[in-house]
């Protein structure tokens, strides 16, 4: 009976978590200086690219160390102060997305959320 009242409430709840998720993204996003906005958005997709190249065989949370490590690398070459490791993870998770849904039949570009209208303050 258990699971029954888990599987009926799958279609239910994955879509508000993922849209909770999204949220917090969102509003971690708009937190940020925009000069740490726009390097996060310049630096993470070719260092997710150059990564995958570099380390293509190795295990995906050794990838995900190395892009880390380069986009604070990234940061401070610049003088910007580094942002959380959370808040760069979700650019990653975001260029990886992105990179391997270039690589499927579909190759749209998903609108980047410096598209997105900001509110003003």
């Amino acid at each position: 009976m258990n699971e029954q009242v888990v599987l009926a409430l799958i279609p239910y709840v994955v879509p508000s978590i993922i849209g909770l998720a999204v949220y917090v993204y969102h509003q971690a996003f708009q937190a940020l200086p925009q000069k740490q906005r726009d390097a996060l958005e310049q630096l993470a997709t070719p260092i997710v690219q150059m990564v995958e190249q570099v380390y293509g065989s190795q295990p995906d949370q050794t990838k995900k160390a190395e892009a880390i490590n380069a986009i604070k690398l990234g940061f401070k070459a610049f003088n910007l102060p580094v942002p959380d490791d959370a808040l760069i993870n979700a650019f990653i998770e975001s260029a990886v997305f992105e990179m391997n849904r270039l690589k499927s039949n579909n190759t749209q570009p998903i609108p980047q959320i410096s598209q997105v209208p900001q509110k003003e303050k």
